[in-house]
């Protein structure tokens, strides 16, 4: 991984008894760099992976980053994105997100706008390192 890019891994929750099914996502090493804490700031640290049936869909209980927080962490329930992944050929996959959950006001809609955002930029580099293969 390059310089100044964190380390994204999960942790099995042996506790619940579901670890197969629950994951929580978090960040395992930040470096000291400038970028790297603001990364760690805009994070969505603490997301669930609640269900997931490999290869066809995940659901993931989301969380807002640092700005978001205030409003989109502390409610019950949070957010929700479900990604599923259809196959269309061999070599083609649809892959179809859901973030769900919003609330009516305009904080919610301001981080309704940020996440259409945020995940047309993911997909967009999803699909760049995929066309590199």
């Amino acid at each position: 991984m390059g310089e100044g890019r964190p380390l994204i891994g999960t942790e099995r929750r042996e506790e619940t008894g579901e670890s197969d099914r629950k994951r929580n996502l978090f960040v395992i090493k930040y470096g000291e760099t400038k970028k790297q804490k603001q990364a760690l700031c805009h994070s969505t640290y603490g997301c669930k992976v609640l269900s997931f049936d490999r290869p066809y869909y995940i659901n993931i209980e989301w969380r807002g980053n640092a700005e978001q927080k205030s409003f989109m962490n502390n409610v019950r329930p949070l957010t929700n994105v479900t990604i599923i992944f259809s196959q269309l050929a061999a070599t083609k996959t649809k892959v179809t997100l859901l973030h769900t959950g919003w609330r009516q006001d305009e904080n919610w809609e301001a981080a309704r706008q940020y996440f259409i955002k945020a995940w047309t930029g993911a997909f967009q580099q999803l699909e760049t390192i995929v066309n590199k293969i």
